[in-house]
Order: C-alpha cells, then structure tokens, then sequence
C-alpha cells in the first residue's frame, strides 16, 4: 500500500498487517515515515478495498528494481556532434558521383587521346591502341561514315562504334558532374549498372571489331590480339579496363544502396 508523509510529503510504500481482515472498521495502522521520523496513522480499508487499491501517483523511479529498462538521458557530445555531421556529408552521395564523374572522364580522355594520334599531334606510338577509340573524326566526316552504311548496315555500325563510345563517355561524366554538384546520387543504381555494362559491351566490340562487320575475321582470338600488340597497340586494352572497372563498382553500389540522408542535430 501507498501513503504520503503529512510533514516532509514524502511517498510510503508498506504492507497492511496480516490481520486486516479481523480488524474493525475504521482501524489506524500506524508507521513510522522513513525521511522524517515522524509516526502516522493510516486507515486500512476492508478485504475489498485493499485488492483493488491502486497507486494515486507515479513512483519517482518505476525501473529502479529494473535497472536495464531505465531510461537513459542521451549524451551529447563534441565528438558525436561531429560525427553526425561527418555522416550527413557521406551520404550525401557525391562520393558515388565522383567516383562516376572519374569513370567516364577517363573513358572520353580515351577517346581524346585517340583523336590526337590520329591526327598526328602526338609523336609517342604506345598511343596508337586509343586511335581505334576515335570518335571525333569520324564527328568531323559524317560523310565517310554516311558511305559506310550506304554500303553495308553492319561495315557502318562496327565504323560507328567508335563514335557511339565518345558520345556514352560524354554523357557518362557530364551526368556524373551535375549529380555531384546537385549533392545526391540521383542516376538509378540499375540503370548506372546497366550503362556501366553497356560501355564495357562498347570496348570489347572495338577492340574485337575484325570479328564483327560483313567480313568477319576467321583468326584465334589469341593470334588476334598478338597481331594488335605486335602492331604496338598496348593500350586498347585500358578504356576495357576501365570500363570494367565501372561495371564492378556500379554492381556494388546496386546491391548496396545509400542510407537515407541523416541531417546533423541542430546545435
């Protein structure tokens, strides 16, 4: 049973007597109150009452018997504090961003790269792999390649290939670069991983490109690509790299997605 202190107000927790049913009515228990020392009475109401009585007030500490329900105050700190913050800048998503942004620079620095050689502003003849990923001047004679497909559907698509490459490079990094400025991976983690699958295809078909067209190579792979490196086309072989690098990374980031952004607490 509960009571209250009428001097110090202070709350009693006892147990009525073991024969509360044979006292009379109106009966007064007396106690002693533990804060102040003073002796009360306390009225002991029937049977009944007793099984139905009820607390009036709350305890001051319902879980002290129970110490690993208590309630724990939480803790700020300096430390958390900068934590929560460090959090919020890293899923924000711009690291997924930059490190796409990277993917397809490189890729359209390929195609660059490439363009030069052909165009003999570059003197270094390890070069020559990243001429077969020249786009550009194919862009400067559409004609040449308007001929090839006049000719054979399939000669212009392998001659186009090329093109194709620069252009999904381009809007490879450039898509990137407005996601990272925005602050949030906003390109869909499937559809990343599927263009990432796309520019791979694209690499591996020009450098494969003898086994494509209307006459089709009948060499080993292996021959073929001895013949590519005996030519000193070492290079042809790194936008594929990179490209499979892409693949790997957007394969990661589609089965792992981004927490939801969690802002720092307001100070």
């Amino acid at each position: 049973m509960y009571t209250r202190c009428p001097s110090c107000r202070a709350e009693i927790c006892f147990d009525p007597p073991a024969n509360a049913a044979n006292l009379p009515e109106g009966y007064k228990h007396k106690i002693r109150c533990p804060s102040c020392g003073v002796t009360i009475g306390v009225k002991i109401p029937s049977v009944t009452a007793v099984a139905g009585t009820q607390p009036t007030f709350t305890p001051q500490n319902p879980n002290a018997a129970r110490p690993e329900e208590a309630v724990r105050g939480e803790v700020r700190t300096e430390k958390a504090d900068k934590y929560a913050g460090t959090v919020e800048k890293t899923l924000s998503g711009r690291p997924r961003s930059c490190f796409c942004f990277i993917m397809g620079l490189l890729l359209f620095a390929c195609s660059i790269v490439g363009y030069l050689f052909n165009a003999e502003y570059g003197s270094l003849e390890i070069l020559g792999g990243l001429a077969y990923f020249d786009g550009i001047t194919l862009l400067t004679n559409i004609e040449v390649l308007q001929l090839a497909f006049e000719l054979s559907v399939a000669d212009g698509l392998v001659m186009a290939l090329p093109v194709i490459f620069f252009l999904a490079a381009g809007v490879t990094f450039l898509g990137a670069l407005i996601c990272f400025i925005i602050g949030r991976f906003k390109i869909a983690r499937f559809l990343n991983f599927i263009w990432s699958l796309g520019m791979l295809a694209l690499s591996a078909c020009i450098i494969f490109s003898g086994y494509l067209g209307s006459a089709p190579t009948s060499t080993p792979i292996l021959e073929y690509l001895m013949e590519l490196f005996a030519d000193g086309a070492y290079l042809i072989v790194v936008p594929a790299g990179i490209s499979l690098i892409y693949v790997l990374f957007s394969f990661g980031f589609m089965c792992k997605p981004m927490k939801k952004r969690v802002p720092a607490p307001a100070q």
